[in-house]
């Protein structure tokens, strides 16, 4: 049975029904490796027939590692089948394979919205200017996609420290309780860290809402402070001896896709929060005012300024970037928050800076549009 090679359709009529689960498990694994030829996937099709619903399950569950259009030809088969767990699982794998045309679809059109303006470019500027701006966000992709990578080992080298430190206690027969526990909690908070860094790199790829409602600026501002207060709490932290003002008229409303201006700041207050930190988990007091200003009657300026530990010179023109990744004092951070915010701002029309002191202050300034905000340089890009 550990050998396929030469078996035939005709071979499965002699073997019992476990004998014929067993071979459809192996010759799953052998497709799922690569080796779809045709003689395993007439086999795989004929074993979606068999008698016992064990068997078309086995096949059901492994529908997605064989040809798109063998998939569909075996799906009015399964669909007549009268077993729930095989009509369940080929159901789950209809609707993975719909969620991965869609992604597909999504990428492909993201690779033509590149393209598009390219040519724009090309045709506004010249075919030298579109190379230079090609070349140039290729740069941005590679410093990128190196600060993320430096930063995901830097996650991992803890995680791999623990595993072995674990594993090293178990082969010896040491009963070290304690060992194990601080091997197992330091990986518990980089497993943490790295799930907040692929969620940042999501919340950063994704397409901000076309739609716009009006909103009262205090509301947003209120219910972005209470989000930082309730991640603060959920991770044992004490952040009540720092105080925060909220200086912001009841009467200033804003045209915005409520829930990214929420998560900017969120993350703006969260970050003026986290310049008060000493050490894991422990927060020296000061304090964060969040003020709002009109600006030449058609744009509101706010301010979320600290008295925290500020930037140097090197770290505030590094942060000017608005590169995503690279961690900087604050312990907690992913480097994504001042770029994801600076993006969401900008996709409203509006804008984000920063200035520091270091063992001072940070001021972090948005303006943005009273009405219609929206920057219309990034529709061609949006989703549908």
């Amino acid at each position: 049975m550990n050998e396929l090679k030469g078996f035939t359709e005709n071979d499965l009529n002699g073997l019992d029904w476990p004998e014929r689960r067993k071979f459809a498990q192996q010759l799953c694994e052998h497709i799922k490796s690569g080796d779809r030829s045709e003689e395993r996937l007439r086999l795989f099709e004929r074993l979606a027939l068999d008698p016992k619903w064990e068997v078309r399950l086995d096949i059901a569950h492994n529908l997605l590692n064989i040809p798109e259009e063998r998939f569909w030809k075996l799906v009015p088969t399964l669909e007549k089948d009268t077993n729930s767990f095989v009509l369940n699982a080929l159901k789950r794998a209809v609707n993975k394979l719909a969620c991965k045309k869609k992604e597909r679809k999504k990428y492909e059109k993201s690779l033509g919205c590149i393209d598009g303006m390219r040519l724009k470019i090309k045709k506004q500027h010249g075919p030298e200017a579109a190379e230079k701006a090609f070349r140039m966000t290729e740069r941005l992709y590679d410093v990128m996609n190196g600060s993320i990578v430096h930063d995901m080992l830097g996650i991992l080298t803890p995680i791999k420290s623990g595993a072995e430190t674990i594993s090293i206690c178990f082969d010896e027969g040491w009963d070290d309780r304690e060992k194990i526990g601080r091997a197992l909690n330091s990986m518990s908070k980089c497993i943490y860290l790295m799930e907040r860094l692929l969620g940042d790199m999501r919340s950063y790829s994704k397409q901000t809402p076309r739609e716009r409602k009006t909103e009262r600026l205090i509301d947003v501002v209120n219910e972005s402070h209470k989000l930082a207060l309730d991640f603060f709490e959920s991770k044992d932290m004490d952040v009540h001896h720092i105080s925060l003002g909220i200086d912001i008229t009841e009467n200033i409303t804003l045209d915005i896709a409520r829930h990214q201006i929420v998560e900017v700041f969120y993350n703006l207050i969260r970050n003026a929060y986290e310049s008060f930190a000493t050490g894991p988990g422990s927060f020296r007091s000061g304090g964060i005012s969040v003020s709002a200003e009109i600006a030449n009657g058609n744009s509101v300026r706010i301010a979320v300024s600290d008295n925290g530990m500020g930037l140097n010179e090197d770290e505030l023109c590094h942060v000017r970037r608005f590169v995503p990744g690279g961690t900087s004092k604050k312990m907690t951070g992913t480097g994504f928050g001042l770029p994801i915010a600076r993006r969401k701002i900008s996709d409203h029309g509006g804008t984000l800076e920063i200035d520091s002191e270091e063992g001072e202050e940070t001021t972090v300034t948005v303006t943005l549009p009273l009405k219609n905000g929206r920057n219309d340089n990034n529709d061609t890009c949006s989703d549908s």
